[in-house]
C-alpha cells in the first residue's frame, strides 16, 4: 500500500471488487498471502508510518493521527498503544 493512501477509508468491498473477488474470498486469499487480515495490514502500515513521523518530525500527535487515517485522537492513541506497546507520547519521549 502506498503511504499516501493510508488516510483514506479502505473497504474490503472496494478491494475485492478491484481484485474481481467476493469480499469473503478476497479476505481469505489476502490472509493466506500476507498472514494478516486486510484490517491488520492497514493498521500495521499506519502505525509504522506514525512511528516514522514521530521520530522524524516535530508535528503534533493529532496531525500525525490525521495523516495516517485516524479522525479520533483517542482511537489513534488506543491503537498505537496496543500495537507498539506504549502511548505515542511515551514513544516520542523515549527517543
Amino acid at each position: 500500500m502506498c503511504v499516501r493512501n493510508l488516510a483514506e477509508s479502505i473497504s474490503i468491498e472496494t478491494l475485492a471488487e478491484l481484485a474481481e473477488l467476493s469480499p469473503f474470498h478476497f479476505s481469505r486469499v489476502f490472509k493466506q498471502a500476507t498472514g494478516m487480515t486486510p484490517h491488520q495490514f492497514v493498521t500495521r502500515d499506519r502505525m509504522l508510518q506514525a512511528q516514522q513521523l514521530i521520530r522524524e518530525t516535530c508535528r503534533s500527535l493529532i496531525e500525525i493521527a490525521l495523516e495516517v487515517g485516524y479522525t479520533s485522537p483517542s482511537h489513534f492513541v488506543q491503537v498505537f498503544r496496543r500495537t507498539v506497546g506504549m502511548a505515542p507520547t511515551q514513544f516520542r519521549n523515549a527517543l
